[in-house]
């Protein structure tokens, strides 16, 4: 019985060595390549890869390690896609990842690509509070609040939300103007926190906020309309769908909303007589709800007789 037993092993043996080869030429195909990790909140990461080619059935597991050297853990035992998302990390700490693919080639029998090369994230929160705000007719000022753990921020720039996006600037500070803007033209703009650890800088989750520059406006004539009336004359703004006039009547106090709309003049009624009337004019272009102002015209005073 025993004899039939070891001749049984070693049969099994034998063919297992005769099918090695064609094994071997199964399991052929090629390395994942992480191409980024992406910080989605100051908790998560995404790391994305480009697939193995060479055969059909691949799965992949993903590893996790506090640094590039290890010690490695499985942060995903398997999955057909060619994303994962960990989340629940800690905020502002690097991990970094490498991933495996791996196919069955016989019934219980796995090959394994070797490790992918490792790339590093760190999970940084989006800044809050961005905004793009007209300095001058070529300017902008970008601004935002802090991200926590964050050491600077990244800017870029496009001329639409798909992109593509130029890298504008960095900084250490909570603003930056950038220049070189064309009036009447929509400007989008994308800012996120980076952290430096040794000789790398990891970016975080980016958040937008859009504006455009005007060319300044200015009041070209204030004449009477008659008694008690005025009417304000301005230029029209390259990229303007509308204007607000504002109106303070003296030589302080806050200036009141006198017109809003398209057309680029006002009389303005119910005025005092001998009474000095303080005008200035702002262009604006309506998106859907949301009005994108420019900036001020000089002050224009006129009295009424």
């Amino acid at each position: 019985m025993k004899l039939r037993r070891y001749a049984a092993l070693i049969l099994c043996a034998v063919l297992l060595a005769a099918m090695a080869p064609r094994a071997e030429a199964a399991q052929m195909f090629t390395t994942p390549v992480i191409y980024w990790v992406s910080s989605l909140s100051g908790t998560a990461l995404k790391v994305y890869w480009h697939p193995s080619t060479g055969a059909v059935g691949i799965e992949y597991m993903v590893e996790r390690a506090p640094a590039a050297a290890g010690p490695w853990a499985v942060a995903k035992m398997s999955t057909t896609l060619t994303e994962f998302t960990n989340y629940f990390l800690t905020p502002g700490t690097a991990y970094f990842f490498r991933v495996t693919a791996s196919r069955e080639i016989m019934p219980g029998i796995w090959a394994s690509s070797p490790p992918s090369k490792v790339v590093g994230g760190v999970p940084l929160a989006k800044p809050t509070g961005v905004a793009v705000t007209p300095v001058s007719s070529s300017v902008f000022r970008v601004s935002w609040n802090a991200v926590p753990h964050a050491t600077g921020y990244g800017i870029f720039r496009g001329l639409s939300k798909t992109g593509p996006f130029t890298f504008v600037g960095s900084t250490t500070a909570l603003s930056k103007q950038i220049f070189g803007h064309t009036p009447g033209v929509f400007y989008y703009y994308f800012v996120w926190g980076t952290k430096t650890i040794g000789s790398a800088t990891y970016t975080g989750a980016p958040a937008s906020a859009q504006g455009i520059t005007f060319a300044v406006p200015a009041i070209s004539g204030i004449v009477s309309a008659g008694a008690m009336k005025a009417k304000v004359t301005w230029g029209a703004i390259a990229g303007a769908t509308g204007y607000e006039l504002w109106r303070r009547k003296g030589s302080s106090g806050a200036f009141s909303l006198a017109y809003t709309g398209s057309l680029a003049s006002f009389t303005d009624a119910g005025l005092t007589p001998g009474a000095a009337y303080h005008y200035r004019v702002r262009p604006f272009r309506r998106v859907f709800s949301v009005n994108y102002y420019g900036l001020y015209s000089p002050v224009k005073t006129y009295t009424v007789p």
